[in-house]
Parts: structure tokens; C-alpha cells; sequence
């Protein structure tokens, strides 16, 4: 039997006007169709999508579609990971959309690449609401094609692809050795919390010109919209990164990624705090962030400004969150003038 190459993995829910054109976009490939396979999660959407992932595998013999109870992104991904048949695999979400021929290009890459890799960073853009596009992570400059790098690296050059999965060709095998698996039950930065993760386990990556995908930002969307509400949800990463920080300890290299995970899930709490138009409280802020319980935040060879506002957090909460809200008030300053 035969197996495919690639996996892409594309978590659903509730996005029946959107799935069409991300299969579009995925079966307009230059590409034999035994040489990948589309593994679609429904997470237990309640509108059409369902319906319309099936009438897409009813004519595409290599494409898998599960439905199950709502459990978030974080839980269809693993549920994929688990079925998924690909040596390698790419995640992407279904509102958004491949590049025609990216999928020929990476497989060709996969199948050229003499040295075995782990990651393979793609570019990856964002499409705003005014059709401009802008680059995700952007390396070029940074690394050269070809060569192989590790974390150290990463570092060094102040490049962490945090924010997404998405845009990276992952191999399967890796994150099987590694048990690696996506935070379930946590809403906001559950990608970043896996990527940090991810680098701990010191993975060999390459970096290839291959524009990959593109993610269409929707006005309204749960990831743009900041309410109190969703500040609370970052309450489950604090939790979740308290229980990895208690079950790794010993490990420094995963300690220090569980602690930048901590660190990015604070900043974007206050953040996405410091957006919300409606009441609010600080010292519910301080509540859900579980500031006594994540101190201390030690981050290993952290920038000049994280560790500022590591020290700070450790020391003085009410303080970063001053220095945070003069920055923002600055950047605003600048984008006027």
C-alpha cells in the first residue's frame, strides 16, 4: 500500500462559506493526487459544513472527513494527527488558502532534500480586509535555502515563528517521538504554545522560497475581536503552562519554552486587556494570569525588552503594565504623526 507524502490537516468549524474556496484553493494544485491527502476535522459545527466537506470527498478519493463533538482547533488537529497517513504534514485553517502549486514545490523539495529535516519553513502571508497582503514571519535575509539550522539558531537571529503552525511542513515522525501534541481546551495562542514546545525538542529546519498560504483576516473574527471574555480564556494557557512547567521540571530546554509560551500568553492577555472598550478591573487581570503562581518568568538570552518586562512581572506587575500601556500610547503617537 501506498501512502502519501503530505498530509494537510484543516480543522472546521462553522465556516460553510469559507471551506469551498480553501478546498478550491487545495485542488488546484499541479499535483498528482496520490501524492497528498486532505484530512478535514469537523469539530461539530452547527451551519453546512459538514455537508459540504463531504460533497468535496465524494469526488476526491484522497480526502478524509471526520466529524466529531465540539472540542476546539486544539482537539481537531490531534484527532488528525492521530488518522492522518503523510510522512509530512501542514496545517491550514478553512478560511484561509494554498497558493497554486505550493503543494508540487514542497513535495518536489521533500523528495530532493538529501538530509532529513524536521521542519520546513514556507512563507506564509496575511490578507487584510483592504486585499493587501503582508508576510507572516517573514526569514529571507535571515537564513539562507538549503541549510540546515536548529533552535540556537533561531534565537540568535531573532526569528520564532510563534504566532501560527500555519505556513511550516512538519514531519510526522518528529512529533510522534516527541509526543507532542496541541494544548486542548486552551482558546488563544494554542499555536504558540505548541511551537515553543515544538523548538524544545531541537528539530532541524530548512527554509525554502515557497510561498504557501495565505490568511485571509475576517473583520469580526475570534482572533481580532477583543472582549473581557476572551481575556479570560487566557486564564487555561496560564493553567496549562503551570501543569507542563510542574511535569518538565529538570528539563531546561523545556522549561525555558514553557516560560516564553508563559511569557507570550501574558503579553497578549494585556494586550487584548488594554484593547477592551468595555469595564474592567485590574486586579482581575492579575487573577487570571496566576501572577504569584508563574513567577519566577525566566527566559534564557531573551531581547532587551522581554527582559524588561520579564524582570518587571517578576517584581512588579503593576509596573510592566505601565510600561506596556506607554508603549502602546507611543506607537499610536507615531502611526498619527
Amino acid at each position: 500500500m501506498t501512502y502519501p507524502i503530505l498530509s494537510i490537516i484543516i480543522p472546521v468549524y462553522n465556516l460553510e462559506d469559507y471551506i469551498g474556496a480553501c478546498l478550491d484553493s487545495v485542488y488546484s494544485q499541479f499535483v498528482d493526487e496520490e501524492m497528498f491527502e486532505v484530512v478535514a476535522i469537523d469539530d461539530g459545527s452547527s451551519d453546512n459544513s459538514l455537508e459540504r466537506l463531504h460533497d468535496y470527498a465524494s469526488v476526491h478519493a484522497n480526502m478524509q472527513v471526520v466529524s466529531q463533538r465540539n472540542g476546539g482547533v486544539s482537539s481537531a488537529r490531534n484527532h488528525a494527527l492521530k488518522i492522518c497517513k503523510g510522512q509530512f504534514v501542514t496545517f491550514l485553517d478553512a478560511d484561509d488558502e494554498l497558493y497554486a502549486d505550493s503543494i508540487r514545490q514542497v513535495i518536489q523539495h521533500v523528495q530532493q532534500m538529501e538530509v532529513p529535516f524536521d521542519i520546513l519553513y514556507c512563507r506564509s502571508f496575511k490578507k487584510m480586509s483592504d486585499n493587501q497582503l503582508h508576510e507572516v514571519h517573514p526569514w529571507k535575509h535571515l537564513f539562507e535555502e538549503e541549510r540546515m539550522y536548529e533552535r540556537v539558531d533561531l534565537h540568535d537571529k531573532r526569528f520564532i515563528n510563534g504566532g501560527s503552525v500555519c505556513g511550516g511542513v512538519y514531519r510526522k515522525e518528529f512529533f510522534s517521538q516527541n509526543q507532542l501534541q496541541f494544548a486542548e481546551g486552551v482558546a488563544n495562542g494554542e499555536d504558540t504554545i505548541f511551537v515553543y514546545m515544538m523548538y524544545a525538542c531541537h528539530p532541524r529546519i530548512v527554509y525554502r522560497d515557497i510561498k504557501l498560504n495565505i490568511i485571509n483576516v475576517r473583520e469580526g473574527s475570534a482572533t481580532h475581536n477583543c472582549t473581557m471574555e476572551r481575556v479570560r480564556r487566557v486564564e487555561k494557557n496560564i493553567l496549562y503552562l503551570i501543569h507542563q512547567r510542574t511535569f518538565h521540571q529538570g528539563n531546561a530546554s523545556m522549561s525555558d519554552a514553557i516560560n516564553k509560551a508563559a511569557y507570550h500568553s501574558i503579553m497578549l492577555a494585556i494586550e487584548m486587556y488594554l484593547s477592551v472598550r468595555e469595564k474592567k478591573s485590574y486586579k482581575e487581570l492579575y487573577r487570571i494570569l496566576h501572577i504569584p503562581e508563574i513567577r519566577p518568568l525566566q527566559i534564557i538570552h531573551p531581547p532587551l525588552h522581554q527582559r524588561i518586562k520579564s524582570f518587571l512581572l517578576n517584581h512588579n506587575f503593576w509596573l510592566c503594565l505601565m510600561l506596556i500601556r506607554c508603549e502602546n500610547w507611543k506607537n499610536r503617537f507615531i502611526k498619527k504623526s
